[in-house]
């Protein structure tokens, strides 16, 4: 079913701010225009995001469907993380269960997808450091051989190089030789582990080259973006005193 983004009112502590707010409602019906009557004030199932140029913003309340009935789940900020996951990591193998010789774990951070990491056992990994605790949110793989198998892996994550938190459990696509990119939610890391469990022909785990990124730190909305003149209607209404959350307009 089609998805309708309902605009919602907000007064606004202004010097310039720019926003952003989007409601996924399940509906087809479209959304009525920006200061028409809405009823039934519903702060469950919304998701807001702000970009603040200048100085303040104060949400002051917003208004859903009416019909909606409360039943659905916040919409997850993964497709957002994602968007903004493009800082590029730099990092360092500093543990292995072991290589084949002639391909050390240091080849998986060279740079270079001629080279590679070999090891054969399910279970096979390689640690990398971040250099220090940051905001890991995704690696990218290079499968050696990633045309002809699949390979089982999980990624885990931790600050101190000693208890470790799995973030992902997945396989590889079985059809590129090239970086394959993996998005988690962004948590804080300094240590990344990837952990491989074979793959769909043998027991070994070979990777040609990963790479590591992080968040920027500026939230990347994927909703809508309110225009100027809807900006303009509330900023006249609150130049004038109005208070129109409060009521309909």
């Amino acid at each position: 079913m089609k998805d309708a983004i309902h605009p919602m009112r907000v007064a606004i502590s202004w010097r310039y701010v720019e926003f952003v707010v989007a409601r996924r409602l399940r509906t087809a019906e479209s959304a009525p225009p920006f200061g028409a009557p809405l009823k039934g004030l519903r702060m469950r199932n919304l998701f807001l995001a702000s970009s603040v140029v200048a100085l303040g913003l104060t949400l002051a309340a917003c208004t859903a469907d009416p019909n909606d009935d409360g039943d659905e789940e916040m919409e997850s900020t993964d497709t957002a993380a994602a968007s903004n996951c493009t800082v590029k990591l730099k990092s360092s193998i500093v543990a292995t269960t072991g290589a084949q010789d002639g391909n050390p774990a240091i080849q998986a951070v060279d740079g270079n997808l001629a080279t590679r990491w070999s090891n054969n056992g399910q279970g096979s990994f390689v640690t990398a450091d971040l250099g220090a605790v940051k905001d890991f949110c995704g690696v990218s793989i290079a499968w050696y051989q990633g045309t002809t198998r699949v390979s089982k892996f999980v990624l885990a994550t931790s600050t101190d190089n000693k208890t470790f938190t799995n973030v992902f459990s997945g396989s590889s696509t079985g059809r590129s030789d090239g970086p394959e990119t993996t998005n988690v939610a962004t948590t804080k890391a300094r240590y990344v582990r990837l952990v491989v469990n074979g793959n769909s022909v043998n027991d070994w785990a070979s990777v040609s080259e990963i790479a590591f990124t992080g968040t920027s730190g500026v939230f990347v909305h994927p909703g809508i973006q309110i225009d100027k003149a809807q900006l303009d209607l509330v900023k006249n209404k609150l130049a004038g005193n109005a208070e129109p959350w409060k009521s309909e307009y």
